[in-house]
Order: C-alpha cells, then sequence, then structure tokens
C-alpha cells in the first residue's frame, strides 16, 4: 500500500486553533502538481483528460471546478460524520479543515460521508448487531466512491471504534495514496446493580461522563487502534491488503508486548492524561530508546445462556449465583449475533457487582475495549456453526488456562460426540434487509469476519 508523502512549498497550516495536530499530519499530504514530478492525477485524469467523457467533465464544472482545475489532483476526503455520537459529531468541520487544506496545497479536494454506528448507543441492546458490520460497510462506501470518481488519493476521518478499521480496510483494497486523520478523544450500570451507588448517582453519571466531541478518553477500542495505526504511519489491515495472519500470530506479539501505561479500562489514567505527557509520539519514542520496536488459571461449574439478554437478567436478580461459576454466553457470533456483538454490558455488571475475580465469562461473542476481567472472547467455530461452546451444559466443569492457552471441558471425546448427534443449529435471528446479508458473507472470527471472502 502506498503512503500519501508528496513533496510542497511552505504552505500556510489549516483549520483552527484546536487543530494544531492535524496541521502537522496534513503536511504530509500537501503537494504541487509540477512538471518534473511524477503525474499526481494518473486516476483522475481518466475523468478529465478524455474528450469521450466530456458528459462526465460537465458534472465537474458544474460542481465548480475550473479548467485549470481539471489538471489537477483529485483527493476524496471521507468522514464517518454523524450528529447522533460524541465520537464523530465534529468529524464535519475537521473534514471541511482538510478539504481547505488540500486545495491551499493546489489540489482539489471532495468531501464525502460513509455510515457510523456509535457503540456507546447501541451497547447492550440488538443493534449491537450492526456495529461490527458497520466496519465492512464504512470499508466498502470508501472504496465504491474512491473507484466511481477516480480520486487520486483518500483523506480518511473517522472518530468512532469500528471507523478505522473500516478506513483502513478501504485504503488496503484501493492501493491508493492515502492517510488517516484520528478525530480525537473526551461503567457505572454494574454498580447500580449490585447497590454501590443510587440510582440518583447513576443519572449523574450518565448527564456527565461526556462533556463534548470524542471518543471515550481510556484506551478502548478507538483509540487502541488509532494508536496503533498512528505508530505505523499507517496501519496495514490483514485482508485487505492480501496478507495471512493466523490467531497463533496475534499470540505471539501478544506473549512479547510489555505494559506500557496504567490506562483505563483496568487502569486509573484517560488518553488525555497521556496527551499532556506527549501523546503515542512519546511512547513511541519510549520504546526505540529501549530497543523494543525493532498466569492464571480458573476451573468451575459453566453457568450458559443463550444471549446477553438472559445473562443480564440472571445477574441482575441473583449475582450470587455467578460466584465461583464459569458464565458461557454464546449465540453472539459473526451468524448467531448476527454481527458478533460486544458484550460490554455483561461484563460492567459483573465487575460492578463485584465478581471480577469470582467468575469468568467465555462467548462467541466480541468484547469492547472497554471490557475487563476474567474474559475470553471470539470463541471459534461459534455456536450457530455447531462450534463446541453451543455444546456446553449448566455444570459441566470448565477450566481456563491462560498460561498454556487452553481451554478444557471435563468431557470424554463419546460423551460430546453424543451430545453433537443432538444439536441441531437454532434459527437466524435475522431473515432480511442488511443483518440476512451479513449472514450469508461475514468470515468466522478467527478470519477477521470480513464479507468479501
Amino acid at each position: 500500500m502506498q503512503s500519501l508523502a508528496l513533496t510542497s512549498p511552505s504552505v500556510p497550516a489549516v483549520g483552527g486553533p484546536h487543530h494544531t495536530t492535524r496541521r502537522r499530519r496534513l503536511q504530509r499530504v500537501r503537494a504541487t502538481a509540477v512538471s518534473d514530478e511524477p503525474k499526481l492525477n494518473k486516476y483522475s485524469a481518466r475523468i478529465t483528460e478524455p474528450k469521450s467523457q466530456g458528459a462526465s467533465q460537465a458534472v465537474l464544472y458544474g460542481v465548480g471546478l475550473t479548467d485549470a482545475d481539471l489538471r489537477k489532483p483529485q483527493v476524496g476526503v471521507s468522514s464517518v460524520w454523524y450528529e447522533g455520537n460524541t465520537c464523530n459529531m465534529h468529524l464535519l468541520r475537521l473534514a471541511e479543515a482538510v478539504r481547505d487544506g488540500v486545495r491551499d496545497a493546489g489540489m482539489v479536494g471532495f468531501r464525502f460521508n460513509t455510515v457510523g454506528v456509535s457503540d456507546a448507543i447501541s451497547m447492550g441492546t440488538r443493534g449491537m448487531c450492526y456495529s461490527l458490520q458497520s466496519r465492512d460497510l464504512i470499508a466498502d462506501s470508501i472504496e465504491t466512491v474512491m473507484g466511481a470518481q477516480h480520486y487520486d488519493a483518500n483523506i480518511s476521518i473517522p472518530g468512532c471504534d469500528k471507523n478505522m478499521p473500516g478506513t483502513i480496510m478501504a485504503m488496503g483494497r484501493l492501493n491508493r495514496p492515502s492517510i488517516m486523520i484520528y478525530g480525537g478523544t473526551i461503567k457505572c450500570y454494574g454498580e447500580f446493580v449490585s447497590g454501590s451507588i443510587t440510582e440518583e448517582q447513576r443519572k449523574n453519571v450518565v448527564r456527565n461522563s461526556c462533556p463534548g466531541a470524542g471518543a471515550c478518553g481510556g484506551m478502548y477500542t478507538a483509540n487502541t487502534m488509532a494508536s496503533a495505526i498512528e505508530t505505523m504511519g499507517m496501519s496495514l489491515p490483514y485482508r485487505s491488503v492480501g496478507l495471512h495472519l493466523t490467531l497463533d500470530d496475534f499470540q505471539k506479539v501478544s506473549d512479547q508486548v510489555p505494559f506500557l501505561a496504567d490506562l483505563k479500562p483496568s487502569g486509573k489514567y484517560v488518553m488525555e492524561d497521556l496527551h499532556k505527557i506527549g501523546g503515542t509520539p512519546a511512547v513511541i519514542h519510549y520504546l526505540l530508546e529501549q530497543g523494543l520496536l525493532d498466569g492464571d488459571c480458573m476451573t468451575g461449574p459453566a453457568l450458559v445462556f443463550e444471549g446477553e439478554e438472559s445473562m443480564i437478567a440472571a445477574i441482575s436478580e441473583n449475582p450470587a449465583n455467578f460466584k465461583g461459576k464459569v458464565v458461557v454466553i454464546r449465540g453472539e457470533g459473526p451468524k448467531g449475533g448476527p454481527g458478533m456483538p460486544e458484550m460490554l454490558t455483561p461484563t460492567s455488571a459483573i465487575m460492578g457487582a463485584g465478581l471480577g475475580k469470582e467468575c469468568a465469562l467465555l462467548t462467541d461473542g466480541r468484547f469492547s475495549g472497554g471490557s475487563h476481567g476474567f474474559v475470553v472472547g471470539h470463541i471459534c467455530p461459534e455456536a450457530q456453526e455447531g462450534g463446541p461452546i453451543g455444546l456446553v451444559q449448566n455444570g459441566d466443569k470448565i477450566t481456563i488456562d491462560v498460561v498454556k492457552r487452553v481451554i478444557d471441558i471435563d468431557l470424554t471425546e463419546e460423551q460430546l460426540d453424543e451430545r453433537r448427534k443432538k444439536w441441531s443449529p437454532p434459527e437466524y435471528k435475522a431473515n432480511r434487509g442488511a443483518l440476512w446479508k451479513y449472514i450469508k458473507l461475514v468470515a468466522p472470527a478467527s478470519r477477521g469476519c470480513v464479507t468479501d471472502e
């Protein structure tokens, strides 16, 4: 995949006083189409130069381009803007500043939008079925506009969790000069269930948790992805750029990653605190200086739930029943969910009830970046597809050994085979519309839940 590092003269910074970091990043996309440089408009020229494309050129004149503009490279500025989420509500203004900077650099900038899902709003509801699907919709929509419009480069502006991988998946598919500009950053339910806080205290947390625009302040999904992408210059989404990674590859990296910062959800500090001491660049500098860049076991009886709603109802009614158990939430995988919903509400309920060290949680669903505790997700194969998690029954003895990376059930192969013979797949939870299409296309979690294999 190409990176957008084009030469440029000195150009005034763009955006308001709150976008200084964006100004620095945007310098990397400034360019001037000079005759002795490589042709920067090689894609848009397919539309702007041939006489046979007169109708196309008429449309471009209609949107305000001049003869001189038709000779300039065109940059698609894709933002995941919508008003209903603090992570994304400001991205339209940021996209306007980016577009103006592109124009100041002697290119033509065209803004366009894509869909988005607020995990914070859909969490704990069936709306979460659309969250992971939105990643692929974002990638599809950016790829569609960039390919159809013949833009020469892409600047994507994401804000919330699935926005980041969605935008870079599109970049990998297109293989055109691209860069991402992150929109920036800003657990009471379980405590309410356990009686640790009152209803008024709960409402006070809800009213004051999000004072303005930006993503969640801790090291949750959005900030984790944004930090990784910034560190790498451009994160390579393996499926979209033709690489083959296995779960063992991810485990090998995980085993070597050191503990760097005491950040939420498990730590004390938030992303703003990291920003005050230098942000991600300071961490990268430390890792370079240190030469770093180039276990628990639990056994318990299973407590099985078909979906997160039944688990939430059960823990709300009797939290004590969960002590010492291995909680199994199934039917929440890519096809079973559908959309592999995040299990943030169940993990928050467990932690808030003071059971974080008293029980474990297994699921074929996903976890939010805010989930913490003794939890194991992305179980494959999922229950909907006949995976072993679909054969577990209440009371089965389950052992989770993190050091050995093993999950065992105290049953013989003969017992499992007997259960398998009696098992039949549940009905899909969607039979029309976007989720039905997703069910038919989505790959297993071990292959990234992609929809274009």
